[in-house]
């Protein structure tokens, strides 16, 4: 028991009687008087420790487990804290704290890439129309059919057939590089890339021409299926040193003529030479480091055709399914040959696996498609007028050099999309994002092809005049070329597909028959092809499993 109270009078400073004066508590740094020892709630110094935690969680219990991870038992909670069990502190701690979420950290952008490959791809693509140029006293004759210059149909044909088949082949030789690794795709490449490109010399033969046409066709189509083959393998670097020469004759053009040997000898060395770099890289495809001919010869010599996959530590190897083999009995151990156990134990593998045919298919007919639709556009003034209407060449080489552009628009496309994923909190935020970045990519195309069509036109001699019409059915086919590639590159290959054939079945029918002029059916054809093909891009992209 404590003694009774005796309050004492106040005396007077200084004197003997007075009480000692004790120096007052510093105050708490934000002005609020600290409360004793005795009176904190040892609460407060949990918070320290785990309001972090406590601001970012999303449930209670979330933080109990924390708690009893960190060591905290139950009778640790009821003698600290006063509370009953794990459980309640969690609750209380989540209910003093608001709830603060961080935004998620920076991710890196798996689809970063400079302009600058891609700016050259586009003038590799673009390139091989100097050959046109040089080889064109081989195209002499009278007009072909529908009224076009000689050569044009068996040219035409063979091109046709070439991108259909090459589009094709690019897609299972990626498969085949994905699931096989190179040396399958080599084995995809060393088979389909002479096939495609007899057919493509076969579709030549079908349209009557001169013997220097056909020759410019075979050249044409084995040039087709070489590019093919070094683009695919990522070697695109090899293709300008080998257009060396044709390019140097076309810059001899303006100036007194070159004979007709030269002109043939610059067509003969470009062809040559793309063919031995892309037999060379195809042979190197298969050695097992990726990079060596002489192992490259040695693995296509020895016939290894069928791919094999090195399974990892663990893996089963025995077949599934009721194809699975049956387990032999156990028999007489019998040892292995002195040979073989010098040569150590062979590697476990397992066949690669068989992806269907049909699956590169629409990736052939969008090709097809898009060649006819840059056909119409090249030829639909000479199929109406005859002749003497004037070759739409800048058109074309507008179209292809933009190529490189929408190859690294198709990129940045991507990446922002996943950017546009990460920073929306709801589906409707992720669509609005989306589309933004849709219309961003597209305009910064449009633009670029905008100004390519202008010099193309400027530079090009006795070109047709570049009224609204024309541009504005220029930019609506180029608008169908990059979002049907934009589709095509998140996965989805029959719409574009199927699209694309459409609007180059109904501009054909429209040239053939000619209901109205060439620019104007371009624009309405490739205008509502845009716009089904950007409804699909729109609603795909707006889908957070589209991003994965």
């Amino acid at each position: 028991m404590s003694g009774p109270l005796r309050l004492v009078p106040p005396a007077e400073p200084g004197t003997a009687d007075a009480p000692e004066l004790l120096p007052l508590r510093p105050a708490h740094p934000r002005g609020v008087p600290s409360r004793p020892r005795w009176a904190r709630d040892p609460l407060d110094e949990l918070l320290v420790d785990f309001g972090g935690l406590a601001a970012g969680a999303v449930h209670p219990d979330e933080i109990a487990a924390v708690l009893e991870a960190d060591g905290l038992t139950g009778e640790q909670v009821q003698e600290r804290f006063g509370r009953r069990d794990t459980f309640e502190l969690a609750a209380e701690l989540y209910a003093r704290v608001p709830r603060v979420h961080p935004a998620p950290p920076p991710r890196p952008d798996p689809w970063r890439a400079v302009p600058g490959p891609f700016l050259l791809r586009g003038l590799v693509f673009a390139s091989p129309g100097l050959g046109y140029a040089v080889g064109a006293p081989f195209l002499t004759g009278p007009p072909g059919v529908l009224g076009l210059p000689a050569g044009s149909g068996a040219l035409t044909a063979s091109a046709l057939v070439g991108w259909a088949w090459n589009q094709g082949l690019a897609h299972r030789a990626h498969i085949r590089l994905a699931s096989g690794g190179r040396a399958a795709t080599g084995r995809c490449l060393r088979t389909g890339a002479p096939l495609g490109a007899l057919l493509a010399f076969l579709a030549a033969l079908s349209f009557p021409s001169s013997g220097g046409a056909l020759a410019f066709a075979a050249g044409q189509s084995a040039y087709l299926a070489a590019a093919t083959v070094l683009l695919v393998l990522g070697k695109e670097r090899l293709l300008p040193p080998a257009l060396l020469p044709t390019a140097v004759g076309a810059t001899l053009l303006p100036g007194p003529g070159l004979p007709s040997w030269a002109r043939a000898v610059a067509l003969l060395t470009t062809v040559a030479t793309v063919l031995l770099v892309a037999v060379r890289e195809t042979v190197r495809a298969h050695s097992p480091d990726g990079g060596s001919w002489r192992r490259g010869v040695t693995a296509v010599l020895r016939g290894r055709w069928r791919a094999t996959v090195p399974l990892g530590p663990g893996e089963d190897t025995r077949p599934r399914g009721r194809h699975r083999a049956v387990t032999p009995r156990p028999g007489p151990r019998v040892r292995p040959p002195r040979r073989a156990a010098r040569r150590g134990p062979a590697k476990e593998t397992t066949p690669e696996p068989v992806v269907p045919l049909t699956v590169s298919v629409p990736y052939g007919l969008f090709g097809l498609g898009c060649a006819v639709l840059t056909t119409v556009a090249a030829f639909g003034e000479m199929v109406r007028h005859g002749a003497g209407a004037a070759l739409t060449g800048p058109v074309v080489i507008a179209l292809t050099l933009s190529m490189g552009a929408a190859e690294w628009l198709l990129h940045r496309c991507r990446g922002r999309a996943l950017m546009a994923l990460a920073r929306s909190t709801t589906l409707r935020g992720l669509r609005w994002r989306t589309r933004g970045v849709l219309s961003g990519c597209l305009s910064g195309y449009l633009i670029a092809l905008t100004a390519l069509v202008w010099l193309t036109h400027t530079l090009w001699p006795a070109a047709p005049p570049l009224g609204a019409v024309r541009l504005l059915a220029v930019l609506a086919l180029g608008s169908t070329l990059w979002t049907g590639l934009l589709l095509q590159a998140f996965g989805s290959a029959w719409t574009p597909a199927v699209v694309c054939a459409a609007a180059a079945a109904a501009e054909a029918a429209a040239a053939a028959g000619e209901f109205s002029r060439p620019p104007v059916v371009q624009l309405a054809v490739c205008g509502v092809a845009t716009a089904v093909l950007l409804t699909a891009a729109t609603a795909l992209l707006g889908r957070m499993t589209t991003h994965r």
